[in-house]
Protein backbone atom coordinates (compact mmCIF):
# COMPACT_ATOMS: atom_id res chain seq x y z
CA UNK A 1 0.00 0.00 0.00
CA UNK A 2 1.28 3.47 -0.98
CA UNK A 3 1.70 5.89 1.89
CA UNK A 4 -1.06 8.51 2.16
CA UNK A 5 -0.40 12.13 3.05
CA UNK A 6 -3.60 13.97 4.11
CA UNK A 7 -5.66 11.78 1.75
CA UNK A 8 -3.19 12.15 -1.21
CA UNK A 9 -0.91 9.31 -2.41
CA UNK A 10 2.84 9.85 -2.38
CA UNK A 11 3.07 9.55 -6.19
CA UNK A 12 0.41 12.19 -6.66
CA UNK A 13 2.15 14.42 -4.15
CA UNK A 14 5.42 14.09 -6.04
CA UNK A 15 3.71 14.89 -9.33
CA UNK A 16 2.06 17.93 -7.80
CA UNK A 17 5.37 18.99 -6.43
CA UNK A 18 7.13 18.64 -9.78
CA UNK A 19 4.44 20.54 -11.61
CA UNK A 20 4.31 23.27 -9.02
CA UNK A 21 8.08 23.74 -9.11
CA UNK A 22 8.52 23.52 -12.90
CA UNK A 23 10.70 20.41 -12.68
CA UNK A 24 8.54 18.59 -15.28
CA UNK A 25 9.84 20.93 -17.98
CA UNK A 26 13.35 19.96 -17.03
CA UNK A 27 12.63 16.25 -17.75
CA UNK A 28 11.34 16.89 -21.30
CA UNK A 29 14.06 16.85 -24.02
CA UNK A 30 14.16 18.31 -27.54
CA UNK A 31 15.56 15.83 -30.09
CA UNK A 32 16.23 16.19 -33.83
CA UNK A 33 15.60 13.07 -35.93
CA UNK A 34 16.87 12.73 -39.49
CA UNK A 35 15.45 9.76 -41.44
CA UNK A 36 16.89 9.07 -44.91
CA UNK A 37 17.75 12.74 -45.30
CA UNK A 38 14.45 14.16 -43.95
CA UNK A 39 14.75 16.03 -40.67
CA UNK A 40 12.22 16.81 -37.93
CA UNK A 41 12.31 17.87 -34.28
CA UNK A 42 10.29 16.39 -31.40
CA UNK A 43 9.97 16.85 -27.63
CA UNK A 44 10.06 13.70 -25.58
CA UNK A 45 10.22 12.26 -22.06
CA UNK A 46 11.72 8.98 -23.35
CA UNK A 47 15.02 7.72 -21.94
CA UNK A 48 16.76 5.96 -24.86
CA UNK A 49 17.18 6.48 -28.61
CA UNK A 50 15.20 3.31 -29.30
CA UNK A 51 12.29 4.56 -27.19
CA UNK A 52 12.32 7.94 -28.95
CA UNK A 53 12.14 6.26 -32.39
CA UNK A 54 9.32 4.03 -31.20
CA UNK A 55 7.45 7.09 -29.90
CA UNK A 56 7.98 8.82 -33.24
CA UNK A 57 6.66 5.68 -34.99
CA UNK A 58 9.87 5.18 -36.93
CA UNK A 59 10.39 1.48 -37.57
CA UNK A 60 13.88 0.08 -37.91
CA UNK A 61 15.35 -3.29 -38.87
CA UNK A 62 18.63 -4.95 -37.89
CA UNK A 63 20.13 -3.85 -41.25
CA UNK A 64 19.31 -0.19 -40.72
CA UNK A 65 21.92 2.26 -39.45
CA UNK A 66 21.02 4.27 -36.34
CA UNK A 67 23.34 6.90 -34.91
CA UNK A 68 23.82 7.00 -32.00
CA UNK A 69 22.91 3.34 -31.18
CA UNK A 70 19.39 2.57 -29.95
CA UNK A 71 20.53 1.86 -26.39
CA UNK A 72 22.08 5.33 -25.99
CA UNK A 73 20.45 7.53 -23.33
CA UNK A 74 18.74 10.60 -24.70
CA UNK A 75 19.88 14.07 -23.82
CA UNK A 76 18.46 17.44 -24.66
CA UNK A 77 19.52 18.70 -28.11
CA UNK A 78 20.55 15.24 -29.35
CA UNK A 79 20.73 14.51 -33.11
CA UNK A 80 19.48 11.04 -34.13
CA UNK A 81 20.15 9.81 -37.66
CA UNK A 82 18.39 6.84 -39.24
CA UNK A 83 19.39 5.43 -42.58
CA UNK A 84 17.22 2.58 -43.81
CA UNK A 85 18.95 -0.23 -45.70
CA UNK A 86 18.28 -0.25 -49.46
CA UNK A 87 18.72 -3.08 -51.98
CA UNK A 88 21.62 -2.81 -54.43
CA UNK A 89 23.15 -5.09 -57.07
CA UNK A 90 26.91 -5.32 -57.58
CA UNK A 91 28.40 -6.70 -60.79
CA UNK A 92 32.11 -7.41 -60.51
CA UNK A 93 34.64 -10.09 -61.51
CA UNK A 94 32.05 -12.03 -63.50
CA UNK A 95 29.63 -12.46 -60.61
CA UNK A 96 26.55 -10.75 -59.21
CA UNK A 97 26.08 -9.78 -55.57
CA UNK A 98 22.63 -8.79 -54.26
CA UNK A 99 22.87 -6.91 -51.00
CA UNK A 100 21.31 -4.48 -48.55
CA UNK A 101 23.26 -1.40 -47.56
CA UNK A 102 23.09 1.75 -45.52
CA UNK A 103 26.33 3.11 -46.95
CA UNK A 104 26.43 6.74 -47.97
CA UNK A 105 28.64 6.22 -51.06
CA UNK A 106 29.33 3.56 -53.67
CA UNK A 107 32.86 3.32 -52.28
CA UNK A 108 31.46 2.28 -48.89
CA UNK A 109 29.08 -0.24 -50.51
CA UNK A 110 32.00 -2.00 -52.21
CA UNK A 111 34.01 -1.93 -48.98
CA UNK A 112 31.11 -3.60 -47.13
CA UNK A 113 31.16 -6.46 -49.65
CA UNK A 114 34.98 -6.68 -49.55
CA UNK A 115 35.26 -5.88 -53.26
CA UNK A 116 38.57 -4.10 -53.89
CA UNK A 117 38.92 -1.38 -56.50
CA UNK A 118 42.27 -0.94 -58.26
CA UNK A 119 43.68 2.43 -59.33
CA UNK A 120 42.85 1.77 -63.00
CA UNK A 121 39.44 0.15 -62.44
CA UNK A 122 36.28 1.94 -63.59
CA UNK A 123 33.20 2.05 -61.36
CA UNK A 124 29.68 3.00 -62.48
CA UNK A 125 28.19 5.01 -60.86
CA UNK A 126 31.27 6.78 -59.51
CA UNK A 127 32.79 5.86 -56.16
CA UNK A 128 31.60 9.10 -54.55
CA UNK A 129 28.01 8.77 -55.82
CA UNK A 130 25.20 8.12 -53.36
CA UNK A 131 23.52 4.73 -53.94
CA UNK A 132 19.76 4.51 -54.43
CA UNK A 133 17.29 1.68 -53.97
CA UNK A 134 17.79 -0.86 -56.77
CA UNK A 135 21.06 0.69 -57.93
CA UNK A 136 23.26 -1.52 -60.14
CA UNK A 137 26.90 -0.94 -59.31
CA UNK A 138 29.33 -2.20 -61.94
CA UNK A 139 33.07 -2.62 -61.43
CA UNK A 140 35.09 -2.87 -64.64
CA UNK A 141 38.56 -4.28 -64.08
CA UNK A 142 41.28 -2.45 -65.99
CA UNK A 143 44.76 -3.91 -65.89
CA UNK A 144 47.90 -2.73 -67.65
CA UNK A 145 50.90 -4.94 -68.27
CA UNK A 146 54.27 -4.08 -69.73
CA UNK A 147 55.55 -6.84 -72.00
CA UNK A 148 58.94 -7.21 -73.67
CA UNK A 149 58.73 -8.94 -77.05
CA UNK A 150 61.76 -10.19 -78.95
CA UNK A 151 61.44 -9.87 -82.72
CA UNK A 152 63.87 -11.21 -85.34
CA UNK A 153 65.58 -8.90 -87.82
CA UNK A 154 66.14 -10.81 -91.07
CA UNK A 155 69.50 -10.58 -92.75
CA UNK A 156 69.98 -9.23 -96.28
CA UNK A 157 71.55 -11.10 -99.15
CA UNK A 158 74.20 -8.96 -100.81
CA UNK A 159 75.62 -9.97 -104.17
CA UNK A 160 79.02 -8.81 -105.37
CA UNK A 161 80.94 -9.59 -108.54
CA UNK A 162 84.12 -11.61 -108.25
CA UNK A 163 86.51 -11.32 -111.22
CA UNK A 164 88.17 -14.58 -110.21
CA UNK A 165 84.99 -16.62 -110.58
CA UNK A 166 83.81 -17.86 -113.97
CA UNK A 167 80.57 -16.28 -115.16
CA UNK A 168 77.62 -18.28 -113.83
CA UNK A 169 79.48 -19.53 -110.77
CA UNK A 170 78.66 -18.29 -107.26
CA UNK A 171 80.32 -18.57 -103.90
CA UNK A 172 78.99 -17.77 -100.42
CA UNK A 173 81.66 -15.60 -98.86
CA UNK A 174 79.75 -14.91 -95.64
CA UNK A 175 76.79 -16.67 -94.11
CA UNK A 176 73.93 -14.48 -93.02
CA UNK A 177 72.83 -14.32 -89.41
CA UNK A 178 69.55 -12.76 -88.27
CA UNK A 179 69.61 -10.14 -85.57
CA UNK A 180 66.85 -9.32 -83.14
CA UNK A 181 65.26 -6.37 -81.44
CA UNK A 182 63.23 -5.94 -78.28
CA UNK A 183 59.95 -4.08 -78.33
CA UNK A 184 58.37 -2.75 -75.13
CA UNK A 185 54.57 -2.98 -75.22
CA UNK A 186 51.92 -1.62 -72.89
CA UNK A 187 48.95 -4.01 -72.93
CA UNK A 188 45.57 -2.92 -71.60
CA UNK A 189 43.05 -5.53 -70.46
CA UNK A 190 39.40 -4.80 -69.62
CA UNK A 191 37.74 -7.55 -67.59
CA UNK A 192 40.48 -9.92 -68.70
CA UNK A 193 40.24 -9.14 -72.43
CA UNK A 194 43.02 -7.41 -74.37
CA UNK A 195 41.58 -4.18 -75.79
CA UNK A 196 44.64 -2.09 -76.65
CA UNK A 197 48.37 -2.19 -77.00
CA UNK A 198 50.85 0.65 -77.27
CA UNK A 199 54.50 0.60 -78.22
CA UNK A 200 56.51 2.25 -75.46
CA UNK A 201 59.83 1.84 -77.27
CA UNK A 202 62.14 -0.57 -79.01
CA UNK A 203 65.85 -1.20 -79.31
CA UNK A 204 68.09 -3.31 -81.49
CA UNK A 205 69.87 -5.87 -79.34
CA UNK A 206 71.80 -7.59 -82.12
CA UNK A 207 72.38 -6.33 -85.66
CA UNK A 208 71.91 -8.84 -88.47
CA UNK A 209 74.92 -10.00 -90.49
CA UNK A 210 74.49 -9.82 -94.27
CA UNK A 211 74.76 -12.94 -96.38
CA UNK A 212 77.45 -12.20 -98.96
CA UNK A 213 77.24 -14.02 -102.28
CA UNK A 214 80.00 -13.61 -104.86
CA UNK A 215 79.13 -14.21 -108.49
CA UNK A 216 81.51 -14.78 -111.35
CA UNK A 217 82.46 -12.07 -113.82
CA UNK A 218 85.22 -13.90 -115.68
CA UNK A 219 84.30 -15.30 -119.08
CA UNK A 220 86.11 -18.39 -120.30
CA UNK A 221 88.15 -18.00 -123.50
CA UNK A 222 87.54 -20.23 -126.53
CA UNK A 223 90.63 -22.37 -127.18
CA UNK A 224 89.69 -23.57 -130.66
CA UNK A 225 87.23 -23.15 -133.49
CA UNK A 226 86.18 -20.15 -135.52
CA UNK A 227 86.01 -17.96 -132.43
CA UNK A 228 89.38 -18.85 -130.97
CA UNK A 229 90.39 -16.41 -128.26
CA UNK A 230 86.88 -14.99 -127.84
CA UNK A 231 85.01 -14.89 -124.56
CA UNK A 232 81.99 -17.12 -124.34
CA UNK A 233 79.29 -18.22 -121.91
CA UNK A 234 76.86 -21.15 -121.73
CA UNK A 235 73.27 -19.88 -121.49
CA UNK A 236 69.67 -21.07 -121.53
CA UNK A 237 68.00 -19.67 -124.65
CA UNK A 238 64.30 -19.02 -125.29
CA UNK A 239 62.64 -17.39 -128.30
CA UNK A 240 60.32 -14.45 -128.93
CA UNK A 241 58.77 -12.61 -131.81
CA UNK A 242 57.35 -9.03 -131.88
CA UNK A 243 53.65 -9.82 -131.94
CA UNK A 244 50.54 -10.31 -129.79
CA UNK A 245 50.89 -14.12 -129.58
CA UNK A 246 54.32 -13.99 -127.99
CA UNK A 247 54.83 -16.19 -124.94
CA UNK A 248 53.87 -14.37 -121.76
CA UNK A 249 52.25 -11.43 -123.63
CA UNK A 250 52.86 -9.14 -126.56
CA UNK A 251 56.27 -7.63 -127.30
CA UNK A 252 56.81 -4.03 -128.40
CA UNK A 253 58.26 -3.46 -131.86
CA UNK A 254 60.99 -1.23 -130.42
CA UNK A 255 63.57 -2.56 -127.94
CA UNK A 256 65.01 -0.99 -124.77
CA UNK A 257 67.81 0.70 -126.75
CA UNK A 258 65.61 1.81 -129.64
CA UNK A 259 66.23 -1.03 -132.15
CA UNK A 260 63.54 -2.78 -134.17
CA UNK A 261 62.66 -6.07 -132.45
CA UNK A 262 63.05 -9.25 -134.47
CA UNK A 263 65.67 -11.63 -135.72
CA UNK A 264 69.20 -10.69 -134.74
CA UNK A 265 68.08 -8.70 -131.66
CA UNK A 266 68.37 -10.61 -128.40
CA UNK A 267 67.39 -9.79 -124.82
CA UNK A 268 69.97 -10.27 -122.07
CA UNK A 269 70.66 -9.47 -118.45
CA UNK A 270 72.89 -6.35 -118.66
CA UNK A 271 74.75 -7.49 -115.54
CA UNK A 272 76.02 -10.47 -117.55
CA UNK A 273 76.27 -9.17 -121.11
CA UNK A 274 76.34 -5.40 -121.62
CA UNK A 275 73.71 -3.94 -123.94
CA UNK A 276 74.92 -3.20 -127.49
CA UNK A 277 77.43 -6.07 -127.30
CA UNK A 278 77.94 -7.94 -130.59
CA UNK A 279 77.40 -11.70 -130.20
CA UNK A 280 77.37 -15.00 -131.98
CA UNK A 281 74.84 -17.58 -130.73
CA UNK A 282 75.36 -21.19 -131.76
CA UNK A 283 72.32 -22.50 -133.61
CA UNK A 284 71.03 -18.95 -134.16
CA UNK A 285 73.72 -16.73 -135.68
CA UNK A 286 75.02 -13.22 -135.22
CA UNK A 287 73.13 -10.91 -132.89
CA UNK A 288 73.15 -7.67 -130.92
CA UNK A 289 72.31 -7.48 -127.23
CA UNK A 290 69.57 -4.92 -127.72
CA UNK A 291 66.82 -5.61 -125.21
CA UNK A 292 66.03 -6.70 -121.65
CA UNK A 293 63.19 -8.67 -120.11
CA UNK A 294 61.58 -9.20 -116.73
CA UNK A 295 62.30 -12.94 -116.86
CA UNK A 296 65.73 -12.66 -118.48
CA UNK A 297 68.00 -12.80 -115.46
CA UNK A 298 71.43 -14.30 -115.03
CA UNK A 299 72.50 -16.84 -117.65
CA UNK A 300 69.36 -16.44 -119.75
CA UNK A 301 69.04 -15.09 -123.30
CA UNK A 302 65.89 -14.47 -125.37
CA UNK A 303 66.43 -14.75 -129.13
CA UNK A 304 64.36 -12.64 -131.51
CA UNK A 305 62.56 -14.11 -134.54
CA UNK A 306 60.38 -12.48 -137.17
CA UNK A 307 57.49 -14.93 -137.00
CA UNK A 308 55.59 -16.94 -134.44
CA UNK A 309 56.35 -20.19 -136.34
CA UNK A 310 60.12 -19.60 -136.17
CA UNK A 311 59.98 -18.83 -132.46
CA UNK A 312 57.95 -22.00 -131.79
CA UNK A 313 60.33 -24.11 -133.84
CA UNK A 314 63.36 -22.92 -131.86
CA UNK A 315 61.68 -23.55 -128.50
CA UNK A 316 64.00 -23.69 -125.50
CA UNK A 317 67.56 -25.02 -125.47
CA UNK A 318 71.06 -24.49 -124.10
CA UNK A 319 73.45 -22.54 -126.31
CA UNK A 320 76.97 -21.17 -126.30
CA UNK A 321 77.14 -17.42 -126.76
CA UNK A 322 80.40 -15.81 -127.97
CA UNK A 323 81.16 -12.19 -127.07
CA UNK A 324 82.54 -10.72 -130.30
CA UNK A 325 82.69 -7.09 -129.26
CA UNK A 326 81.77 -5.12 -126.15
CA UNK A 327 80.41 -1.54 -126.36
CA UNK A 328 82.94 1.18 -125.80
Amino acid sequence: MKPVLAGITLGTAVAVFLVSTGAVALLRKQVAIQVDGERRTIRTYRSTVGEVLEEAQISISPRDAVTPPVETRVRDGMEITVRHAIPVVILADGRRVDGQTTAATVREVLAEQHIPVGPKDRVYPSLDAEPWAGARIRVVRVEEKVLTVRLPIPYRTVERPDPELVIGATRIAQRGEPGYKEKLLLLTYVDGKLVAQKILGERVVKDPIDRLVLYGRRFPIASRGAFLGREYVEMLATAYYPGPRNFGGGVDAVTAIGLRAGRGIVAVDPRVIPLRSKLYVEGYGYAIAGDTGGRIKGLRIDLGFDTYREAIRFGRRRVRVYILERPR
